[in-house]
């Protein structure tokens, strides 16, 4: 709640036209420096007016704190330790503020994870109230999320998570999104906490994670910020999974990332045939031509190797043409990982033969185009 009355104070400031004091910020800085040094004065008087005022310039004093940790006086690295989280959290709310009230300035370089939010979310007015809100609430987990420690409280918060599935706020949907999209912070969990991966369902599953993907404009920050998810996620069944949400909830916004992994051989077969079928149901006719260069892939999909890759990518094609898969002797069907139902044929006579009348049928549809 107090991140709301932030931001909303924040726009309060930008209808009255507030401009940035940067003077006082410069005065303000310097005289941080001067106070520092006063944590060690013998008086006690003149440390507590110090530490007091220090907390009263906020933001400016940070750097001034951090190099006062660095200090051989012990009262001086003792005060500035105890100081920094406060100035920090002063720093932030001062960041945020200009991050808002001037969209058209360079975004503020300290803010926690922005750059890579931006490439995610956007520079849109809701994306960066979205950010705003995230970081108020969660500025130190963010922040770290590139550490070691990061990782221990990304952990935390999952298993916190998953003992209140029941209670998860929209917000919390959005942070895990942005943080399991982290390619350094996947990396670790996947490398060293795959059980973890299990975890995710507890999101997925949530009726706020619905609510961030319903409730908002197409080509929304949240609606990014899934796709972002999808992309890195490495545990089949939730990509499957995810892939049944996008369909579910009509997220076309995952098709360009769908086409990336259909086409990657990085990727297992089974994110691939999954990415084959997601597309049948949300691409555009641009998007099914890029399907069509994976009709020829004999990449096996299952163990005995019957069904093809190039067999689900023909299908996804026939059935977004309305055509019936019989039509083109499709006479086999089998179940990939996690039941997954795959068309195929029994003999590569048959395939062939299907092949062969489905490049006539899409030849004649392009020229409709």
């Amino acid at each position: 709640m107090a991140a709301y009355c932030y931001i909303g104070l924040v726009l309060t400031g930008i209808l009255l036209g507030s401009p940035p004091a940067s003077d006082k910020v410069t005065a303000d800085r310097k005289r941080a420096e001067e106070l520092v040094q006063r944590l060690g004065d013998q008086a006690f008087r003149v440390r507590d007016a110090a530490y007091r005022e220090l907390i009263g310039i906020g933001g400016p004093a940070k750097a001034a704190v951090e190099k006062g940790l660095q200090d051989p006086d012990l009262d001086v690295h003792e005060s500035c330790r105890r100081l920094l989280p406060q100035i920090r959290e002063s720093y932030i709310h001062e960041q945020i503020e200009d991050f808002l009230s001037n969209p058209k300035r360079e975004v503020p370089a300290d803010l926690p994870g922005v750059k890579r939010w931006m490439e995610i979310a956007g520079d849109s007015k809701a994306s960066r109230a979205m950010y705003a809100e995230l970081v108020l609430k969660y500025h130190t987990l963010i922040s770290e999320a590139d550490s070691e420690r990061g990782l221990g409280k990304f952990i935390s918060f999952y298993k916190d998570c998953y003992d209140r599935r029941d209670g998860l706020a929209p917000e919390e949907m959005k942070l895990f999104l942005f943080l399991a999209s982290n390619p350094k912070m996947r990396s670790k969990v996947d490398a060293e906490n795959t059980t973890l991966l299990s975890l995710t369902y507890v999101f997925l599953e949530s009726n706020s994670m619905r609510k961030i993907l319903t409730e908002e404009e197409p080509s929304g920050p949240a609606r990014k910020l899934f796709v972002a998810w999808l992309e890195r996620e490495s545990f089949e069944m939730v990509v499957k999974h995810g892939f049944r949400m996008a369909v579910e909830l009509k997220i076309r916004e995952v098709t360009p990332v769908a086409l990336k992994i259909a086409r990657d051989a990085k990727h297992s077969i089974t994110d691939r045939t999954l990415a084959c079928r997601l597309l049948g149901e949300l691409a555009t006719p641009d998007q099914l031509k890029e399907v069509a260069a994976l009709t020829g892939d004999d990449t096996p999909v299952e163990s005995t190797g019957a069904i093809v890759l190039g067999d689900v990518a023909m299908a996804t094609i026939l059935r977004a043409g309305k055509q019936e898969l019989e039509d083109y002797g499709y006479n086999l069907l089998m179940l990939g990982t996690g039941g997954v139902p795959y068309r195929g044929f029994n003999t590569e006579e048959n395939r062939r033969s299907a092949r062969e009348k489905f490049a006539k049928w899409w030849a004649e549809e392009q020229k409709k185009k």
